[in-house]
């Protein structure tokens, strides 16, 4: 519900950087009129990846957005862990795509180091797991230049990412 709120914060922490909203576009449509004027005038890419959807005209969901990007997605992307953390977290941090591309996670006023990082403790409660979960870092706490620095750090999760197997593994998106 505070979408904006955050998108304009980011914006103002973040002047320089691409700010991308990524979605599917099945509940961006229903807030679409609300949000335009946040996304326009903060310079936000909509980010809209089409995994097939057929209930969805993703053209008309985008008109009046002035950045956007449609991906049609054929695969999913696999994230290889490896369950024992056998990996260092310096080559993990050092071969990972997530990190490369600056591909950072923001969720509830946070920003992670990668959606694996914002996410794996649903993956802990719902298989029994107990990875490494790293914490967010709080755009009401941390500087700009905090926050980057901190993302740029390897964390201890990094030990359980298996990316030389990932960056090599996708499957067609069913």
């Amino acid at each position: 519900p505070n979408v904006k709120d955050f998108l304009i914060t980011a914006r103002q922490l973040f002047p320089y950087s691409e700010i991308q909203l990524v979605t599917n576009g099945i509940l961006f449509n229903k807030r679409k009129e609300e949000l335009l004027d946040t996304i326009n005038n903060n310079y936000i890419v909509l980010c809209i990846s089409n995994y097939g959807l057929k209930n969805i005209d993703f053209y008309q969901l985008v008109h009046g957005v002035q950045y956007y990007r449609i991906d049609a997605k054929t695969d999913m992307y696999n994230i290889s862990l490896d369950l024992k953390g056998n990996h260092s977290r310096f080559i993990g941090f050092d071969n990972c795509d997530l990190h490369t591309y600056k591909w950072y996670y923001f969720q509830g006023g946070n920003f992670y180091p990668c959606c694996i990082g914002a996410n794996v403790h649903i993956f802990n409660e719902k298989f029994g797991y107990n990875l490494p979960e790293p914490r967010g870092y709080s755009i009401y706490t941390y500087s700009e230049e905090e926050i980057l620095y901190l993302l740029n750090q390897p964390i201890e999760l990094c030990e359980y990412c298996d990316t030389l197997k990932r960056q090599q593994s996708y499957h067609e998106f069913s």
